[in-house]
This record gives C-alpha cells, sequence and structure tokens, in this order.
C-alpha cells in the first residue's frame, strides 16, 4: 500500500521529536561540544544532521536568551491540527517569555517558513473574539510593509485559542548576538547597521506604523544587511488584553531603549520613540 497523508503526517511528528531531542540535549552542552554531540547521535541520516545544525544556528542567532519551550508538546499538537492545510511543523527553534518559534514548511508554496506562536493561554485570547481580532487587525497593518530593511510577515491567524504569524526562514545573526560575541563594532559597522534601520523606519514611520520595542534583539543582520523584526508586534500584542488596550499608562517595550515619553505610559506615541530606541542602539554598538 502506498503512503498517503497520514505517513507524512507521522513521519513529519517523528522528524520533529527527533529533530527538538537532539537540539535540546546539545543546548546542555558547551558551545563547543554541540556540533559532535549531534554528529554521534545522527547516525547516516545527513538530512536530521543539517536540520538540527540548521536549528541550532538559528538558536544562536536569536542570541542564545531563548531556551526551553513554554508551550507543552499536547498544545503544539493542536496547534499543528489546526493549521495543517497550510503549514507543517518541522521543530522548535527557541522559546522566550512570550513566544515560541517554529521551523514550519508552508504546504501551498514550498517554502521553509518560521512560526511565531504567542505564550498567552489567557481569556482574552481563548475566549474573547474581540481582542482576538484586535490583534489580527494590528498584524494586518505591519504585514503590509515592504521594505528591504523589514521582515516582512506572510500570514496570522489563531489556533487552538493561541495568537500566530509567519514570516520567512532567514539564518542569520542578531545585533544582540554579533554584540555578545565581538563587542562593539567598528565605526562603519555602525554607519552601516544605523543607516539600514533608519531607512526602514523612514518607511514605515510615514506610512503610520511605529515599532515600539525597538532593540537588538530584533535586528537581524543578514549578509551585513539589518533587517527589523517584529515591527509593531508589541501593540499587536497588547491588544490581546482589553485593560492593557485601553488603560492609560500602559508600558509596551523593554526599558533599556525606552524613550521617556514611552516609558512614561502616553496614551500615544509616534515615530520619536523609535528614534530614541535607535540612538540607543547606535550607543551600544
Amino acid at each position: 500500500m502506498m503512503g498517503g497523508p497520514m505517513d507524512d503526517e507521522s513521519r513529519a511528528r517523528e522528524r520533529y521529536a527527533r529533530a527538538t531531542a537532539l537540539v535540546d540535549d546539545a543546548l546542555e552542552l558547551p558551545a563547543a561540544e554541540r556540533d559532535a554531540h549531534v554528529v554521534s547521535h545522527v547516525g547516516d541520516d545527513a538530512v536530521l544532521l543539517a536540520e538540527v545544525r540548521s536549528l541550532l544556528r538559528a538558536h544562536a542567532s536569536l542570541g542564545g536568551f531563548l531556551e526551553a519551550s513554554l508551550l507543552p508538546d499536547a498544545l503544539i499538537a493542536r496547534v499543528q491540527e489546526s493549521i495543517g492545510d497550510r503549514y507543517r511543523i518541522v521543530s522548535r527553534i527557541a522559546s522566550g517569555g512570550m513566544a515560541t518559534v517554529y521551523r514550519a514548511d508552508d504546504v501551498r508554496h514550498g517554502r521553509s517558513v518560521a512560526i511565531k506562536v504567542l505564550s498567552i493561554a489567557s481569556d482574552a485570547v481563548a475566549g474573547e473574539v474581540a481582542s482576538a481580532q484586535r490583534f489580527l487587525d494590528e498584524i494586518r497593518v505591519t504585514a503590509a510593509l515592504q521594505h528591504p530593511n523589514i521582515m516582512p510577515l506572510f500570514d496570522s491567524g489563531a489556533a487552538a485559542g493561541l495568537m500566530y504569524f509567519v514570516m520567512p526562514f532567514v539564518e542569520g545573526e542578531s545585533l544582540r548576538a554579533r554584540l555578545q560575541r565581538s563587542g562593539p563594532l567598528g565605526l562603519d559597522d555602525v554607519i552601516a547597521v544605523t543607516r539600514g534601520v533608519a531607512d526602514g523606519l523612514e518607511y514605515a514611520h510615514g506610512v503610520g506604523v511605529v515599532h515600539r520595542d525597538l532593540k537588538p534583539d530584533n535586528i537581524l543582520l543578514r549578509d551585513g544587511e539589518p533587517l527589523i523584526c517584529d515591527f509593531g508586534i508589541a501593540l499587536a500584542t497588547a491588544s490581546l488584553d482589553d485593560a492593557r488596550r485601553t488603560q492609560v499608562g500602559t508600558i509596551i517595550g523593554t526599558p533599556q531603549y525606552m524613550s521617556p515619553e514611552q516609558a512614561a505610559g502616553a496614551d500615544r506615541v509616534d515615530g520619536r520613540t523609535d528614534l530614541y530606541s535607535l540612538g540607543a542602539i547606535c550607543y551600544e554598538m
């Protein structure tokens, strides 16, 4: 009997489990020992070896601050069931306090993507349709951004009571990882990164979109060019909670890079708050 969709699904689940287990085991070891450990455990499976190495590189590019998954496998299985006609989750890249990032296959377009699933299993997400719709509305605005220095958004939605959005899978290094690895940058590199980020911000601000959480962690360096990630996601995430959405004084962002007005909880901020953040980043570089 020839294999069908269920066989493909079973193989994908097995591949996900093996790759994730190998990545988790490797992350328990010093960085210099990880590759040898993986090679010794994959046998002659060159595809699995390439996949695990790719995931470890992606983990490193996110700065090393993302560790064990906050979302249980049973919940992710429900997410996969809901989005299976469009995306097939391959393995987990990393997790943080707000989201878990997965590498996935885009079934319809034959490409690799990154799916960020928000780790917010609150009543506002699962039970309040209006809150979820506001999240999707915010994502829809930022998804319209098209600029070479801004990470594009392919898709967004809700699955198993959780909100998610889909981006290209891009191998690179975050500015945070670069600074941790090599320390302060040379003047030419500082100018190049600052100019690229400023160009992206100028475009976004021109169409009325503010980032609100610009920091080295969400600036990806790809072939030397900066790519701003998570544009507008901070406000979209806040829209999941009605109280945070409407309450004056709510602080959205990362304190080390906030403008004074944003740190003070101003009800409305404009593009100048991103420029303040870029100034702080430039100083750090």
